[in-house]
Formats: C-alpha cells, sequence, structure tokens
C-alpha cells in the first residue's frame, strides 16, 4: 500500500543524499582549525577593547562548541574583519610620525638618560666627599 498523500518536508529537514555542495558553505561543517581561528581573532578584537572579558568569554564557548560556519559567524558578525585589528587600524585614524621628529625624541632620550646618569653618579660622589669631611671634623 502506497501513501497517495505525503507530508511535505520541513524546512529544516535535510535530505541525507545531498551532496556538501548542493547544501549552502555556511551549513558545512567547521573544523578545529576553524574554531581556534575565530577564537584567535576574538582574543585580538579583545586586546583592542572591541569586547569586554565577559564578551570575549561568552564567544569563546559559543565558538568553541559551534559546528557550522554559520554558527562561527554568528560569533564575529559584529566585529571588523579579522585584519582591522589591534596595530592596523585604518590609515585615517594613525598618522606615522616624520623621520625627524622620531630623531629628535630618540636624540631627547639619549640627553636625558645621560643627563640621569650624571646626576646619579654625582650624587654618589658627594656623599662620599661629604662622609670624609664630617668624619675629618669630627676627629676620627
Amino acid at each position: 500500500m502506497t501513501h497517495a498523500h505525503r507530508h511535505p518536508r520541513k524546512e529544516t529537514e535535510m535530505d541525507p543524499h545531498l551532496h556538501a555542495t548542493e547544501l549552502h558553505a555556511s551549513d558545512l561543517r567547521a573544523s578545529d582549525t576553524d574554531r581556534q581561528q575565530v577564537i584567535d581573532a576574538l582574543t585580538r578584537h579583545t586586546a583592542a577593547g572591541r569586547l569586554t572579558l565577559d564578551e570575549f568569554t561568552t564567544r569563546v564557548d559559543a565558538a568553541t562548541h559551534a559546528k557550522t560556519y554559520r554558527e562561527l559567524a554568528a560569533v564575529t558578525n559584529d566585529l571588523p574583519a579579522t585584519g582591522a585589528v589591534p596595530g592596523s587600524e585604518p590609515a585615517m585614524h594613525r598618522t606615522p610620525l616624520p623621520r625627524p621628529a622620531v630623531a629628535l625624541v630618540a636624540a631627547l632620550a639619549v640627553v636625558l638618560v645621560v643627563l640621569l646618569a650624571g646626576t646619579v653618579l654625582a650624587t654618589v660622589a658627594g656623599w662620599g666627599d661629604m662622609n670624609s669631611m664630617m668624619s675629618s671634623m669630627m676627629g676620627r
């Protein structure tokens, strides 16, 4: 006896005979490497201040448990692409110092170190002279 009327398949049911290429790419299973790459990106976004530690923890948990690319994408869908992480802000926000300014800062740093070292040496040498002077005055 055959059924004349079949129930329509629900959209959420998948035909087990479909080949992977017939599925949407985001429905494919994610690998451990894929999950780790998302976790690494979340770490960089947290370091950049885009996520709080609580948000980071929640998203890492979601990434760890994600089974498909779609689930992984949901973890980072409100964040800039991974190329836009600390140290790679858009050029309009980051203006490099001109080379003369860098040289000037370096020269000032060297002068400051020399002055501080001279001050420390003078102080140490001065204390030594003061102690010998005080000893001679005390008759020791």
